[in-house]
Order: C-alpha cells, then structure tokens, then sequence
C-alpha cells in the first residue's frame, strides 16, 4: 500500500490563514453596475477596458478589489482548502495527487502574502496620494512607495496558471477520483476569476496611479 502523506504538512502551511482577515470585516460593497462590468470583461481582448471604468472613482475601483480580496480569503481559499482535505481522506488517491495539493497549498501562502501586502502598503499609498495635494507629499516619498510596491507585485494570477498547468500534466493520462476532479475544477475557475481581477488592478487602477505621481 502507498505510504499516505500526511495532512498535517499541508496544514503547517496553510495554518491560520484566514487569521489575517476577518471574516465580519466591514466592507464598501461595490457597485452592481462596476461588478457587472468587471463581470462581462473579455480576456481575449482588452481594448477599451479603461474606458469602461471611467465612470467610477478610484475609491470605487479599490472597494472592488478589496472586496474581492474578501471574497477569496473567506469564501473561495477556505473551499479549495475543503477540497484538498478531502483528496487527503481519499484511501485510493496517490501520493503524487496529494504533492500536487500540497503543491497548491504552497500557493494559497503567495497569494495571501499577495493580499496582504496590497491592502497593508498599496491601497493606502492610493488612498494616500488621493487624499494629499502634491505640495504635502514629497515625489521622493510618493515613488519610494510607489517603487516598492511594483517591486513585490508579483503576477500572482500567472503563477497559479503554471502551477494549475504543472497539475494538469501530472495528472494526464491517470485515473483521477471524484474529490480530485473537482478540487481541478476550482482551480480552473479561481485561475479565470484571479486573471479578471489583474486586469482591473493592471488596466485600471495602476494608470490611475502614476497619474497622481
């Protein structure tokens, strides 16, 4: 019989991650319209994205993206963490397809250092610059933050690509059982919905930036 590997590695990766954020954190909820727009946006295609979001403030555009961050940390981490303990209490399931869910709990921690550090440094630079007059803020203060920040903005949404691509690879051609398909089919769709969340920091929010600076 395979040698079982055991939870609690995954565990001691994964342990408190939700104590960063509470999960009765009082939030700017965004606007339907923003959300729908944010909703319907093509990633094959980004022409005209920054257009669409003219409308709302940066303010709005920061509530959305915090909000989301909320959504992920308290909703969408918390079940993919559900689906992986259940591909370890599977008794069929191999070592290899447990590695590659350890593999992705390794992830959660980048992308929640990820969330931390734009909510801790960047989105209150934002609020910052948008709150203080040029002549209050030095250009050397407002660029050492600003530096800092693209400095440590990894593409968090283009390493869950590789590591949902690693997983995928492994797993071709293997029988793979119910708990595991599914915990695949998460990844899938957090893969998409992170991606769309990039191009609204990226397309969106990031031009509004070094416009203040």
């Amino acid at each position: 019989m395979t040698e079982r590997l055991d939870i609690t590695t995954y565990e001691a990766v994964n342990q408190n991650f939700n104590s960063f954020y509470n999960s009765n954190l009082e939030l700017n909820k965004p606007s339907r319209e923003l959300t729908e727009i944010a909703s319907q946006l093509d990633m094959n295609d980004l022409s005209g994205t920054v257009e669409k979001f003219e409308k709302f403030t940066t303010e709005d555009i920061i509530d959305y993206l915090v909000f989301n961050h909320h959504y992920y940390m308290t909703k969408k981490l918390p079940e993919l963490q559900q689906s992986i303990e259940h591909v370890f209490g599977q008794e069929d399931v191999s070592n290899l397809l447990r590695t590659l869910a350890l593999f992705f709990g390794k992830y959660q921690k980048s992308l929640i250092s990820h969330i931390k550090m734009e909510e801790n440094v960047f989105f209150p630079m934002v609020k910052s610059l948008l709150n203080t007059s040029k002549e209050q803020l030095s250009k050397t203060k407002k660029w050492t933050s600003f530096v800092e920040f693209m400095g440590n903005h990894d593409p968090i949404e283009d390493e869950l690509k590789k590591v949902n691509l690693i997983i995928k690879e492994a797993v071709q051609g293997l029988k793979v059982p119910f708990a595991y398909s599914v915990f695949m089919n998460q990844i899938d769709l957090f893969e998409f919905d992170l991606r769309r969340h990039a191009i609204i920091e990226d397309e969106v929010l990031l031009p509004r930036v070094e416009a203040l600076l």
